[in-house]
């Protein structure tokens, strides 16, 4: 026997993921944000410790980040809506 069939409506902002490109990467990384709420707010860089080593405010729907600065190693980028990003710098 099969269970009835059970109408699931999600909203689009909600099935949208932000993402970076390109990953991975030797200097410039690009957030593309999965949603306008964003937008005007601030993204944290941590490392492998667990240090913030660079926050940026989102301005654009693809927002560039320079990471020359950074040592070659693993980085989450943390957004305020809870999503994290790994990013391997080269």
């Amino acid at each position: 026997t099969y269970s009835s069939v059970v109408k699931i409506a999600l909203q689009k902002q909600m099935i949208t993921r932000s993402v970076v490109f390109p990953n991975p990467t030797r200097s410039h990384i690009t957030l593309a944000v999965g949603s306008s709420e964003l937008i005007d707010t601030k993204a944290a860089l941590i490392d492998n410790r667990g240090r913030v080593v660079q926050q940026v405010i989102i301005a654009s729907p693809n927002q560039v980040l320079n990471l020359d600065k950074l040592s070659p190693g693993m980085y989450y980028l943390k957004l305020k809506n809870g999503e994290v990003m790994k990013i391997l710098k080269q």
